[in-house]
């Protein structure tokens, strides 16, 4: 009987070391478990080194700090290219818009310098909307947050907007609902302003032959579709800029919702960087993201039109 306790006493004590260890080796590894889920896409994490496992969580926070050099080295060389080409870019602008409103000009003149022109601000907008994205993706944008009323920000993005297109050919709206006109944001006027102008391009320029472009700004319970891993459902306010033009294929419309989420990972799915529906969304989708929101796409199918809607939740934005 003795010799039988004993052992039962031994196997108890082992049992326990063997759960006591088991339980320290999970704790060690589901960091690392994490540490290598980030590193696998392309983000850099920090591990505490501590324990027997101490030796591969300092190889992580090594191959991290080789990460966060290389997104340094790449947001730097953008910023500079970025830089360097608006010099040279602002003069080949001035001197087109000189020629193309000189009335001693040959007219055929004065129409090439208007397409050279129109093209350079074309690279002057995708310059400036890679080196901003480049910077959001590296959190090296600086915000500049202030309590705004979106209803007031989508009524001048679209009053502005108008301006510049050719109104025989796109007919804009706005609609705002009359629950959303009171919302108030807390946001970088200058960024979303920005996306806002670059959703409404987007119509544009997917739809060369015209269409009507209608923007709405409402109240609604989008929460849950838009933020499936938020614990607090709750309404959300949005503002979607829709059109009636071209729409897209349905494999297209959901690589779009799935799209990249950076410039690094645009680059490893598409070779080129640049999505099928261009930089611009690429900027939207990542000033929607500093914002605490998102952006979602919906399209019926080709010639059904295209809608893109930014969403964010709106207890934690919204005042009084």
């Amino acid at each position: 009987a003795g010799v039988a306790i004993i052992l039962f006493v031994d196997l108890a004590i082992l049992f326990v070391a063997y759960v006591i260890s088991r339980r320290s080796v999970v704790k060690g590894i589901e960091p690392l478990s994490e540490g290598i889920g980030k590193l696998a896409k392309g983000v850099p994490a920090s591990v505490e080194a501590r324990g027997d496992l101490a030796d591969i969580a300092n190889d992580v926070n090594a191959a991290s700090d080789v990460i966060r050099a290389k997104d340094s080295a790449r947001a730097n060389w953008i910023s500079g290219v970025s830089h360097d080409v608006r010099t040279p870019l602002s003069m080949v602008m001035g001197y087109a818009d000189r020629i193309a409103e000189d009335p001693s000009v040959p007219e055929r003149a004065r129409t090439e310098a208007s397409i050279i022109r129109s093209q350079s601000m074309k690279m002057r907008d995708l310059v400036e909307d890679l080196n901003l994205a480049s910077h959001l993706e590296y959190d090296l944008q600086p915000m500049r947050p202030e309590e705004l009323s979106p209803a007031s920000l989508a009524r001048t993005a679209v009053a502005e907007f108008a301006d510049s297109v050719d109104p025989a050919l796109y007919e804009l709206s706005l609609d705002v609902d009359p629950r959303a006109a009171d919302v108030r944001f807390r946001a970088d006027r200058r960024l979303l302003g920005r996306a806002l102008r670059n959703l409404l391009q987007n119509a544009v320029t997917h739809n060369p032959d015209g269409c009507r472009i209608s923007v709405s700004l409402g109240i609604g319970d989008a929460s849950a579709v838009a933020f499936p891993d938020d614990a607090r459902p709750g309404a959300a306010w949005y503002v979607r800029v829709a059109d009636d033009g071209a729409g897209i294929e349905a494999p297209e419309l959901v690589e779009l919702q799935n799209g990249p989420a950076s410039l690094g990972d645009a680059a490893q799915r598409r070779g080129d960087g640049i999505a099928a529906h261009g930089l611009g969304l690429l900027l939207v989708r990542g000033i929607a993201r500093a914002h605490g929101g998102t952006v979602l796409f919906a399209s019926e199918g080709p010639g059904a039109g295209f809608a893109a809607t930014l969403v964010f939740p709106l207890e934690e934005r919204a005042g009084g």
